[in-house]
């Protein structure tokens, strides 16, 4: 038996212990919990230091650590084709089952039940650790040679939406967002509705923005929904192009062409892009989820979001959709973009209806600006979020049970599902392209 974990050899130890044996994989989620702690603390002294060259050799460090982490799982992956994941949920209804036992009996043990009942609390706990764990976990994915595959669309026309935003600092995280994404070369048009229910008028708002011989505007009351954005792909009908509608707070690089490439199978594929976060210190880096279900949170705080304080954004999130003219949305898009839980309920009912959802958040770079904390509180309260509850997780009426449950997630086995394998153990389902080359194949007919 390995007394320490420098001293293990994934090869030497494969026929030590069976692959149900958690006595590893537990000491494996023990040694990943360090390595993350590690470089939380890192991430705390890069955006503490104003000296460059001490930032840098901090990112060196980080990166060395990040190898580290993807390494460990990878070879302890390879070595027993089995997942690093624990089923703790299991042995905690069972526990339940026996302390319903224990309770209903005439001459109840009390010193049993109490026993019964510590480890059922100590392993829910190392249940819900191990969810918090996978979410800071890094993503799995094959590197993509770009000139591998050739273009299947010319190209990539821009859908999105501007509106009166009363805080200045907001607003000019907007502006520059959308026009980055005007002066880039890698949108043939772009159509931008015009909010106009505040203060400012439709020409006030459009003369925000430079160079804009191809942005066609038009003007609305209201925010923009799903269906709307779906409808000004179908009108111009053009077969040689991508449509791609995201937040207006986020632009993107070179890799937004990828998008060219991909087999939209006659509209029957909607590819969706989880957000990557522009830092205070100017580098691109993974998203933060910034915290407002917590009772805490300040909607209209200006103050930075604390990123190395922050858990990882969940794969769950969207803030770009890329599509073709002919996508098939026979199911409810009437669904207001930058709302709470929006993509979740687009992407739900376009699952119902077979359509197939790939996030390609590791090959393409959705850039996120927003430094701070200011949120629109309707965003996250309306009457959509309120009256229709995210069927992936647990609530009042979808507790977590034995049938439902996914160890290493938050998110449930439901029919809502797009995102996980419907499996006890945390596998990612096709939603997460892993092989950019997989969504590009043209399919069998």
């Amino acid at each position: 038996m390995v007394s320490t974990w420098e001293d293990i050899k994934f090869g030497e130890i494969a026929s030590e212990f069976n692959l149900n044996d958690s006595v590893v994989k537990d000491e494996l989620q023990c040694v990943l919990k360090k390595i993350r702690l590690c470089i939380q603390s890192i991430d705390v002294e890069i955006y503490e230091t104003s000296d460059i060259e001490k930032r840098n050799n901090l990112k060196l460090k980080k990166e060395k650590h990040l190898l580290l982490e993807k390494s460990i799982i990878t070879n302890y992956q390879t070595t027993f084709s089995d997942s690093i994941y624990i089923d703790y949920f299991s042995a905690v209804f069972e526990l339940e089952k026996q302390i319903e036992i224990e309770s209903n009996k005439e001459d109840v043990n009390r010193g049993y039940l109490k026993t019964l009942k510590q480890k059922r609390h100590f392993l829910h706990r190392r249940a819900m650790d191990q969810i918090k764990l996978a979410v800071e976990l890094p993503l799995f994915y094959m590197e993509f040679d770009k000139n591998s595959i050739s273009d299947k669309y010319k190209k990539i026309k821009f859908i999105i939406q501007y509106y009166d935003e009363d805080s200045l600092e907001r607003r000019t995280e907007i502006i520059k967002s959308i026009q980055n994404n005007i002066d880039s070369n890698h949108f043939s048009e772009i159509v931008m509705f015009i909010e106009t229910r505040k203060n400012r008028s439709y020409e006030e708002l459009c003369s925000d923005f430079k160079n804009t011989d191809k942005v066609e505007f038009i003007e609305t009351e209201s925010r923009i929904t799903f269906e709307m954005a779906f409808d000004i792909a179908k009108k111009d009908n053009d077969s040689e192009s991508v449509y791609l509608l995201t937040n207006n707070d986020c632009y993107f690089d070179d890799t937004v062409n990828l998008l060219k490439k991909v087999n939209y199978e006659d509209g029957r594929v909607l590819v969706c892009m989880t957000r990557k976060d522009y830092t205070e210190i100017g580098d691109i880096d993974y998203a933060v989820e910034p915290g407002i279900t917590k009772p805490e949170y300040e909607f209209n705080s200006t103050d930075l979001i604390p990123r190395p304080k922050c858990q990882r954004l969940s794969i769950a999130s969207q803030d770009a959709w890329a599509f073709t003219s002919n996508f098939k949305n026979d199911f409810d898009t009437k669904i207001e973009m930058g709302t709470f839980n929006c993509e979740h309920f687009l992407c739900a009912n376009a699952f119902e209806k077979n359509i197939k959802i790939r996030n390609v958040v590791s090959f393409i770079n959705c850039i996120h600006l927003h430094l701070t904390q200011f949120r629109r509180e309707y965003a996250f309260d309306n009457k959509v979020t309120a009256t229709r509850p995210n069927n992936m997780w647990p609530h009042d009426d979808n507790p977590r049970a034995e049938d439902n449950v996914i160890n290493a997630t938050w998110r449930l086995r439901t029919s809502e599902n797009y995102i996980d394998k419907m499996q006890n153990i945390h596998e990612y389902s096709e939603y997460h392209v892993s092989d950019f080359k997989n969504i590009c194949k043209e399919t069998l007919k």
